[in-house]
């Protein structure tokens, strides 16, 4: 920090809040004042992604900016709208490098006399659903706190893409309603937001009658075309089997297997009125599902060198890709001209399963479950078609194709599949190595699991 932020207040009014910003705007003449409210004073201003043992992971956020990206209807990833897209998912729950602002400090002061309560829930759906389901609550008594931050050169951070004003992001309602800004916090990179922190404002919370609400700057998702969009992402399934500490837990005969989702994108959901249901989980959430095997596909052993001789790999060890409905449709499609390539996730084994859509009250589960496995070896791809009941996984006979520059070409081994489409085999295979490019493209979206299961990717 340069210096020292001045202090001021306790104030109790929203007069007396204004009186004070006017003087420190005059104060100030020249630079854009911009604020942030705390029920916390701290030393620094930090970013979520700039606190100490928070994990980066950029796999993460290149999916979640091109699922914002889709959202904001950006034709392709440019060095202009890739900020914008990191700072609009900021306001919906997703961890950044930015800090936010806003440029009305009635809004701030909001912030700062308003608690959140975080809410974990389960929704007694099918499967049952793990909901982040939060609220604010007027705080009654103590002190909230506003920051305020002159910057005197707005206009070269804004060209320079290290501030940003969100508030004007069809169709993304949130940021409008809380007239967002966000300044970037990308240590060593000057100049640090704590270089703009010029005057605190302490409140009186007990005083402070606020003329905002939660329902106002946290709109549902039926005003919040953005926000719907976002909730709209599919839930993933987990079995609990992943949950169990050791194979004594597996083992156990009394144990109650539960199958739940949790969101593929961390998206909280703010509710005003906790005597109704705010949010439409019975029809509107979707569900990727697969049977239990194809969850657990570490499990299941099948050596490769068993029937291929000096062949290494097991299926047990791939890494695992579901792709949602909508993503097995896309790859589908005969694109020709697109170049085929092997996903760069650090194996030689990957095991691409085709999960299906499951609702509430809707049952629309076809068996059995499809998939495809593929080994690399050099220049060599081993292919096996999947499939999965509810008990078991099955490793059907498939080719052997040599990768030739953009060009496949299949062999007939005694081992193959002897069905009458060969060139079925040859299209599957082709679709699968065109994933890398969809996804540059950003026709696709990878992301992790969301419980960090190793090796396993979501396909949207």
């Amino acid at each position: 920090m340069s210096a020292t932020p001045q202090s001021f207040g306790p104030v109790g009014t929203i007069q007396e809040l204004q009186s004070l910003v006017n003087k420190i705007a005059s104060d100030n003449a020249g630079s854009l004042l911009l604020f942030r409210g705390q029920t916390t004073l701290h030393d620094a201003v930090r970013s979520s992604l700039s606190r100490p043992n928070v994990r980066y992971e950029p796999d993460v956020e290149r999916g979640f900016s091109a699922i914002a990206g889709q959202i904001l209807g950006h034709e392709s990833v440019t060095v202009g709208n890739v900020p914008f897209r990191r700072a609009v998912l900021q306001h919906y729950g997703v961890k950044t490098q930015y800090v936010d602002l806003t440029s009305d400090p009635k809004i701030a002061a909001w912030f700062a006399t308003n608690t959140l309560e975080p809410r974990n829930l389960v929704y007694g759906g099918t499967p049952l659903r793990k909901l982040d389901q939060s609220r604010y609550k007027r705080r009654v008594d103590g002190l909230g706190y506003m920051l305020v931050f002159g910057i005197p050169n707005a206009a070269e951070l804004l060209s320079k893409r290290r501030l940003f004003d969100i508030s004007k992001l069809y169709p993304f309602l949130r940021p409008c309603r809380q007239q967002a800004w966000l300044l970037s916090d990308r240590r060593p990179l000057l100049p640090d937001p704590n270089d703009f922190w010029i005057a605190t404002i302490t409140i009186n919370c007990s005083e402070f009658e606020s003329v905002e609400s939660s329902k106002n700057l946290f709109p549902l998702p039926s005003e919040d075309a953005g926000y719907k969009a976002l909730l709209n992402i599919p839930f993933v399934e987990v079995p609990n089997d992943w949950l169990c500490k050791d194979d004594t837990d597996l083992l156990d005969p009394k144990r109650l297997k539960i199958v739940f989702g949790m969101r593929a994108l961390p998206v909280p959901e703010y509710v005003h009125n906790e005597k109704i249901d705010e949010y439409d989980h019975k029809w509107s959430d979707r569900t990727l599902t697969e049977p239990e095997p194809m969850q657990m596909w570490v499990r299941w052993q099948f050596e490769l060198g068993d029937q291929l001789l000096g062949v290494q790999g097991n299926v047990a060890n791939a890494v695992k890709l579901t792709l949602s409905p909508r993503a097995k449709q896309i790859i589908d499609e005969p694109w020709d001209d697109l170049p085929l390539r092997w996903p760069s996730l650090g194996s030689d084994e990957l095991l691409f399963t085709f999960s299906q859509y499951g609702y509430d009250k809707v049952d629309e589960i076809d068996f059995p479950y499809q998939g495809v496995w593929l080994h690399r070896d050099k220049e060599l791809i081993i292919e096996h078609p999947m499939t999965a009941d509810r008990d078991t996984l099955n490793v059907h006979a498939g080719h052997v194709f040599e990768f030739i520059g953009q060009d496949l070409q299949m062999y007939d081994l005694p081992t193959s599949c002897a069905c009458d489409s060969p060139e079925s085999h040859e299209t599957r295979v082709r679709a699968m190595l065109r994933l890398s490019t969809l996804i540059e493209a950003e026709m696709l979206v990878l992301i992790p699991h969301p419980l960090h299961i190793p090796n396993w990717y979501i396909v949207l």
